[in-house]
């Protein structure tokens, strides 16, 4: 038979230990079986219920949201806040977003465009199609002359 390890081995209470874990807990300790079993004392902690502040706060929430939707000022009035605040807390960009921004606002391929200024484009694209054309037959035309 193997016996117990020693750290298994009862060696007695620590009345000490157990009262301070007792006063901490702001509890009792029980030592005989009838206080076990006798009703609890008067609670020190009396709880109140929650749901009167919750439907409190869901009725304001409600209100400040109707107010929002159907007083265009206010809804201005509070973008405009939000906006304000958002700029406060957003850092100034480094060098090097400020960079790849530019770059990025630059290369926007999805932005609208003013219709004469792509007729514009569109027409300086084909004369400069037309000026690369001429090039290519100018160097053929040189290229197929037989060289004296």
């Amino acid at each position: 038979m193997v016996p117990y390890s020693p750290e298994l081995r009862q060696t007695g209470l620590n009345r000490a230990v157990i009262s301070r874990m007792v006063e901490m807990a702001d509890a009792r300790v029980i030592t005989t079986p009838a206080e076990a079993l006798a009703p609890p004392g008067i609670p020190r902690r009396q709880h109140q219920p929650v749901w009167p502040a919750l439907a409190g706060a869901a009725l304001a929430g409600l209100v400040l949201e109707l107010a929002i939707r159907r007083i265009p000022a206010i809804e201005h009035q509070l973008a405009h806040l939000l906006g304000m605040t958002a700029a406060f807390v957003r850092r100034a960009p480094s060098a090097r977003e400020a960079a790849e921004n530019a770059e990025y606002a630059a290369a926007d391929r999805w932005r609208i465009e003013d219709p004469a200024e792509a007729a514009a484009r569109a027409a300086s694209m084909e004369a400069a199609a037309q000026i690369y054309i001429a090039r290519l037959r100018r160097e053929r035309s040189e290229l197929d002359r037989p060289s004296e």
